[in-house]
């Protein structure tokens, strides 16, 4: 499985389901208005026959990655499962006064963080305590990273990808970029559209994810205008 992170603008917790629903993959969850019929995407098919057959033992493995499949399905999907908060709780900082909601908290999550919340106002966000935030973080970040590669036991494709650390980069190139692009989730979804970085599977890596400088670029576009009210939430998304 994986997990990504999706920052979800202007839309009230209450209306959460409401938005994320077209971009559901289980089709019960998704309007029928979003729906179509037709051979079910590899992807979308292996997740079904994986949960509905091979679990039940109806098909052998092998017939079940043969086995085409017709149905109702989501050409738009992109989440099993999502919660606000998540292995990403406590993601905002907020300015002191200012209050927000704290998410759920994930098996795998740490401590709580004092004005730690995953959702809040765009204004309410304590932008400069958050770069200094990350940039111990990044720092740490590097020398683990550094160590898993002389130790043979990552990639430079996957410390890209996981870590967002450059084949070019160096220690100060990165924390700096990573303090410049505290909000770069992997996705967001403003006015009921999807943005992403690219599908996320679920597992490996995503197919030709785009470069993170084009991706910095569009999502200082989506963010970048909004107003001090408008309201901001981090979600945990999997991909079963």
């Amino acid at each position: 499985m994986s997990h990504f992170l999706t920052l979800v603008v202007g839309t009230p917790l209450e209306r959460l389901p409401e938005v994320m629903a077209p971009y559901a993959m289980d089709a019960e969850r998704v309007p029928q208005q979003f729906l179509v019929f037709g051979a079910v995407p590899a992807n979308q098919a292996h997740h079904e026959r994986a949960l509905a057959e091979a679990a039940s033992g109806l098909m052998p493995a092998a017939a079940i990655a043969k086995a085409p499949v017709v149905d109702w399905y989501n050409p738009k999907a992109r989440w099993d499962a999502y919660q606000v908060g998540g292995r990403y709780r406590g993601f905002f900082r907020v300015k002191a006064g200012c209050r927000g909601v704290l998410g759920a908290k994930a098996r795998t999550g740490g401590e709580d963080r004092p004005n730690r919340v995953d959702f809040c106002r765009f204004g309410d966000i304590d932008m400069q305590a958050m770069q200094s935030d990350r940039a111990q973080a990044s720092k740490e970040e590097w020398e683990y990273v550094q160590f898993l590669l002389m130790q043979d036991r990552t990639t430079p494709e996957l410390v890209e990808f996981e870590f967002g650390i450059l084949p070019t980069d160096t220690e100060d190139s990165f924390v700096a970029r990573q303090v410049e692009q505290i909000l770069l989730p992997w996705a967001v979804v403003k006015d009921g559209r999807w943005h992403e970085r690219g599908e996320m599977p679920a597992c490996g890596i995503a197919s030709e994810p785009k470069s993170l400088s084009d991706w910095a670029s569009e999502v200082e576009g989506l963010l970048g205008g909004l107003s001090a009210t408008t309201t901001i939430a981090a979600l945990d998304c999997e991909r079963l």
